[in-house]
């Protein structure tokens, strides 16, 4: 091997470690803080290491407030999210890798730039779009929003009559 190979891998890896530290040092504070006695881990400078191990406050938790219920339902739902996740995406992946369609290029485009967006950024945008179009087309005073939900009620009253 060469040894400018050698080193840049070294300084590429330090480079990472650095910041899988500098990444977890949110985490390791967090459970920190949750063991230590109130107050401290209010006092400056910030200490790390708690000075008495108080788990009073899970016991708490656990007693008055049920979380382990929700801790089993939160697992449950995750659970139920990520196999019902497994199914359609094994049987998407299946169908794009095995079968042949016409339009399967610009719907695995779709997917694609579907998969790219963070879940977050969409509800931010269909809950303003939402309010945008409840204001604009709903709202009693304006003459567009009663034509509009005139002509719903009566095509749903068409349609279920």
């Amino acid at each position: 091997m060469k040894k400018g190979y050698i080193i840049r891998s070294f300084f590429i890896h330090l480079i990472a470690i650095i910041i899988a530290i500098l990444a977890l040092i949110p985490f390791v504070w967090m459970i920190s803080a949750s063991i230590m006695e109130i107050g401290e881990s209010a006092k400056f400078p910030p200490r790390f290491i708690p000075s008495k191990i108080d788990l009073s406050h899970y016991l708490f938790l656990f007693q008055n407030l049920d979380m382990a219920r929700y801790f089993f339902n939160s697992l449950a739902l995750s659970i139920l999210v990520t196999l019902i996740s497994l199914l359609f995406n094994s049987m998407a992946a299946y169908a794009f890798a095995k079968l042949r369609f016409g339009i399967k290029n610009r719907l695995f485009k779709i997917l694609l730039s579907l998969m790219i967006v963070p879940g977050q950024v969409t509800i931010i945008f269909y809950s303003e779009t939402f309010r945008i179009h409840k204001y604009l087309f709903w709202n009693n005073h304006s003459r567009y929003g009663k034509r509009l939900r005139n002509f719903f009620v009566k095509t749903i009253h068409d349609v279920y009559s």
